[in-house]
């Protein structure tokens, strides 16, 4: 348990020169920062009521207890109604800082104003629930099985298959002598369909003139493609052209 500080609960009051005590002086209590009359009680409970202004007694001390509500304007005058001084009074901090009545399974929190109790926020126990994810239903918090697997990965330095996805890498040439020549490119691995395949030139085919050929996949199957060179100008592919693939679809692991 902590104790409480002792202080004086009827203090002498003096004048606004400090050494008169101030007989009859005056107590106004009012709103924070207005003259609004705010009432004070001579009593824990709040249920008494103050006069306002309390008057002091010829001792300089109040002749009320006086328990505040709240935070105050406080005035402070002699009994003639000179003012001696204004202050802000707050009401005893420790008022607010107590703590409420026990609550069983609950934790100690404040809404910004006062301490209170308030539900604990815990994970479940995640005993024997190996590989489970924590999810919520919008009010309670709970351990469910995962809706997602690892991708099963198989990669070397021509194939990457992700899942069901197959990505195939390779290399050739298309042969010379021809205008137009075609050349089909097995895959090494059969897709479950038609993949996207695209070519990139890694040599220019140059021909006689000095043209250049450019390259096209003018069909692509589950097990193969067509590429096929073209000058453009009807004469002959002189040079091999040499170039890399990509191919990329859907397949199923044996």
């Amino acid at each position: 348990m902590s104790g409480t500080r002792f202080y004086d609960p009827a203090p002498v009051m003096f004048g606004a020169d400090g050494t008169e005590i101030a007989n009859g002086g005056l107590l106004y209590f009012y709103e924070l920062g207005t003259t609004t009359e705010k009432a004070t009680y001579s009593d824990s409970d709040l249920t008494t009521a103050n006069t306002n202004p309390v008057v002091l007694d010829s001792a300089g001390r109040a002749e009320v207890n006086i328990w505040l509500d709240g935070t105050y304007t406080v005035k402070f005058t002699d009994a003639d109604g000179n003012a001696v001084w204004t202050r802000t009074v707050g009401a005893d901090e420790s008022d607010s800082d107590d703590i409420p009545t026990l609550v069983s399974g609950q934790f100690l929190t404040n809404d910004g104003t006062s301490l209170k109790w308030s539900d604990i926020t815990q994970v479940p126990d995640p005993t024997d629930l190996t590989d489970y994810v924590l999810k919520s239903d919008g009010t309670q918090a709970y351990w469910a099985e995962s809706d997602s697997t690892d991708a099963d990965v198989d990669y070397s330095s021509t194939t990457i298959r992700v899942g069901g996805m197959l990505i195939l890498m390779g290399s050739s040439s298309i042969g010379t002598g021809a205008n137009v020549p075609t050349k089909n490119i097995d895959f090494p691995l059969t897709f479950d369909s038609a993949p996207k395949v695209y070519v990139t030139m890694t040599q220019n085919g140059v021909n006689s003139t000095g043209y250049s050929a450019i390259p096209s996949v003018s069909a692509v199957t589950a097990t193969y493609f067509t590429i096929t060179a073209d000058s453009n100008r009807g004469v002959s592919i002189a040079n091999a052209l040499t170039f890399d693939y990509l191919a990329i679809g859907p397949y199923t692991a044996e």
